[in-house]
């Protein structure tokens, strides 16, 4: 199973997801490279803890099983019709 995280920032979720035993592998995506190199850091002899430097619009949904997002209310529309259009029917958000 994999998690997804849309704003990851230090990675808190990512290494939660699967170092609690939900998740075989997350993946959280951030556009704060100082954040992208935190997380890493702290995933660095972690097995399926991934962080990518991306913006959430150009993340690749379509292995996800979760998606974790914590948006703007004016991002929430256009979240929506991605989310729908990427993700497999049994995804949760």
């Amino acid at each position: 199973q994999h998690a997804v995280d849309l704003g990851s920032g230090g990675g808190a979720f990512v290494r939660a997801a699967v170092r609690n035993g939900h998740f075989a592998r997350a993946t959280g995506y951030e556009l704060n490279p100082a954040l992208v190199l935190f997380a890493r850091m702290q995933s660095v002899l972690a097995r399926g803890e991934h962080f990518r430097l991306c913006s959430l619009w150009d993340a690749d949904l379509s292995d996800a099983d979760l998606v974790f997002v914590y948006g703007v209310p004016s991002i929430m529309v256009a979240l929506e019709a991605k989310l729908t259009r990427e993700l497999p029917v049994d995804a949760v958000v």
